[in-house]
This record gives C-alpha cells, structure tokens and sequence, in this order.
C-alpha cells in the first residue's frame, strides 16, 4: 500500500499539467531543430504556460524532427493541430512540445 501511495503521488503533480491546445498555425520560426527559437506560433491566445515567451508570443518549442514534420505538415494543408507542452521552458523561456497531432 506504502508504495502505491508514494507512485500516485509522484505521478500526481504529472497528471494535472496534462493541457492541450487546438488551434491553427499562425506561423512557423524554423531555426534548426534543437535551437530554441525554433517555434510554432499560434492563432490561439496562451496564457497558461510557465514560460512567460510563450505567453508573449503564443508560440511553443519545437523539440525533434517528428514534431518539425507534423507542423509543416498542418500548414501546407490548413489543418488544426493539438499540441500538448511539457512544462518545461528552454533557453528561451519558452515552453517545449510533448506532441503535435493533426486533427482531422
């Protein structure tokens, strides 16, 4: 019992920052993946991220080449995506992505 109580509360914190967001794409600052400018602005207005950029900007950090894909992907066909961020700010205060995922 001892240790079930310890997993669910070392996960609970991890369960509550479980946010996604649905929106276009507004823009797209490819700087290189890895580079912490290299981000996904979008339509919608962010204000719940602890990274005060993506805040500012409305935009989130681009981590691997899977990610890169999928957002030019959505762009050339005007697609709507859902993006869930880590909680984690990079160099540049602003937010990494979990995942991207195009709607249909």
């Amino acid at each position: 019992m001892y240790r079930f109580i310890v997993v669910f509360a070392l996960l609970m914190p991890s369960l509550s920052l479980a946010v996604t967001y649905d929106s276009k794409i507004k823009q797209l600052q490819v700087e290189g993946v890895g580079d912490a400018y290299n981000t996904v602005h979008l339509t919608l207005d962010i204000t719940g991220s602890p990274c005060s950029s993506t805040n500012d900007a409305d935009r989130f950090a681009i981590v691997n080449n899977a990610q890169q894909s999928a957002a030019i992907a959505a762009v050339m066909v005007d697609k709507t995506i859902k993006i869930m961020p880590t909680g984690n700010c990079n160099s540049g205060n602003i937010e990494e992505i979990n995942f991207i995922m195009l709607k249909p």
